[in-house]
């Protein structure tokens, strides 16, 4: 593989040389096999959903097995620090992704670090900061939340003899992108509807998918075949950790995320300001005036992005480029700014 090479959703263009190597993801063997017998260059036309699929991934041949694992540039610490700048609240964690950055690259080997455990207050900037790291690492990015899992299907599939199965979120990342470590960020990972019951346990794929030893063979159900789901960068958050297994708890680094101070939530809302100008062709001032910033920080944390769009709506409609604080209108106002952003 080329150093320099361009995959789809993945802009490497301005990146100085990086390191990648090919990794084989899955075994076309092992496909043929689960289609069956009647496999063959024409495929029938008559089927399930479940085969056509199946049939699809092995009509690329040998070639659709293999894919990219990406690693670091030398710009990416200052890129990543540059950003911290703007949430310093991660700072411990960007410390982290940076340390394993550098080393990583003098090893010229491709991108990755352990799972890591965000533990912090709801609204602290989780997704926001996953989803711009990952454009820094020049990775794909994908988001999930265990509130919505009641069996942890979401993650690893569901078999297809179920209504509306398909394939989980794990399998459709690896198979659609050229790149074999992604970023994939799970959020209210304490919060699940499942069973303590093994299997209907919500936490039942994340046994398999959090260790690198069992990883490398990872079956989605609906698939039915092993995808080496090793390369996977992990991070998960939390709100609480004694609602997450202790044998989930021990495949995961643990870093909590404190709720930005006064200064961190000026700095957080001027970041906010800043990309949502960004977007609007920079029309508005480059700052915004200090009583706007003053009924900004009461906000809810969710609401900050929603009321500066907002307002941005109002001013411009008056064909102004400055803010003024009747343009912040929001129903989610609150006495205290608790967390971040998000």
């Amino acid at each position: 593989m080329r150093d320099n090479h361009v995959f789809s959703n993945v802009d490497v263009s301005k990146k100085s040389t990086r390191t990648g190597t090919t990794f084989k993801l899955y075994d076309l063997d092992a496909v043929r096999t689960v289609i069956g017998d009647n496999v063959s260059e024409e495929f029938s036309t008559q089927g399930t959903e479940h085969y056509f699929k199946l049939a699809a991934i092995f009509a690329r041949g040998e070639a659709g097995t293999f894919r990219h694992t990406l690693g670091p540039t030398a710009e990416m610490p200052e890129e990543i620090d540059s950003l911290i700048q703007r949430a310093p609240h991660f700072r411990e964690f960007s410390d982290l992704v940076v340390a394993h950055a550098v080393s990583l690259r003098r090893l010229r080997l491709p991108m990755a670090f352990n799972p890591v455990l965000l533990v912090g207050e709801p609204g602290v900037g989780k997704s926001w900061m996953l989803s711009h790291l990952a454009k820094i690492l020049g990775l794909p990015f994908r988001s999930y939340s265990m509130s919505i899992s009641m069996l942890g299907d979401g993650i690893s599939g569901s078999h297809p003899c179920w209504r509306n199965s398909d394939m989980g979120l794990v399998a459709k990342t690896l198979l659609h992108e050229d790149v074999a470590n992604p970023v994939i960020f799970v959020d209210e990972f304490d919060k699940v509807s499942g069973s303590s019951d093994w299997n209907r346990d919500p936490y039942r794929p994340f046994y398999t998918l959090l260790d690198p030893s069992c990883s490398v063979a990872f079956i989605d159900e609906y698939l039915g075949f092993p995808i080496n789901a090793s390369q996977v960068l992990w991070v998960m958050a939390a709100n609480d950790t004694s609602r997450i297994p202790a044998p989930i708890m021990d495949r995961l680094s643990v870093i909590h995320v404190p709720s930005p101070t006064m200064e961190q939530r000026y700095t957080v809302i001027n970041s906010i300001y800043g990309e949502a100008n960004a977007t609007r062709k920079s029309f508005f001032a480059k700052k915004l005036k200090q009583p706007v910033l003053d009924k900004l920080v009461t906000l809810n944390p969710r609401g900050v992005r929603i009321a500066i769009e907002t307002g941005m709506a109002f001013a411009a409609a008056d064909g102004r480029r400055i803010l003024r604080t009747e343009d912040i209108k929001s129903r989610e106002a609150k006495p205290m700014f608790k967390a971040g952003f998000c």
